[in-house]
């Protein structure tokens, strides 16, 4: 068994996201993850509700890393509360507690374990 010291959102902190004209404030704790569309995020809640943001996914990575978010894959970041299970071994994945799995790019399991606290860990 292994203790993981990472970021959690704060459940004060919130994100505003605007949809045409109009904006909708979401806690940083109900967001699971986002999923790139080419220059626009969409990002799944809790509840199973998507928003649209005009942002990339860069801009999304900087203003959500420093809180508790990695970036699994150039289209996936995901919220570290939502995490269930990790498998970097051949195919590699995160499980969400949603059940959902999504892909760990070769590029991004060193800095996820890096994220976790595994420096140590030698590539398979």
């Amino acid at each position: 068994m292994k203790v993981f010291k990472i970021p959690l959102p704060d459940p004060a902190l919130r994100v505003s996201i605007r949809n045409g004209s109009k904006s909708q404030v979401i806690p940083l704790s109900e967001i699971i993850y986002c999923f790139s569309e080419r220059n626009y995020t969409r990002i799944y809640l809790a509840g199973g509700n998507t928003r649209l943001s005009y942002k990339t996914m860069k801009n999304v990575k900087e203003k959500l890393e420093p809180h508790g978010f990695v970036l699994i894959h150039r289209s996936y970041m995901v919220n570290c509360m939502y995490i269930k299970d990790i498998s970097l071994n051949g195919e590699s994945f995160v499980t969400l507690s949603t059940g959902l799995q999504l892909p760990v790019s070769r590029r991004r399991k060193d800095a996820l374990r890096r994220f976790l606290g595994e420096d140590d860990t030698v590539n398979p």
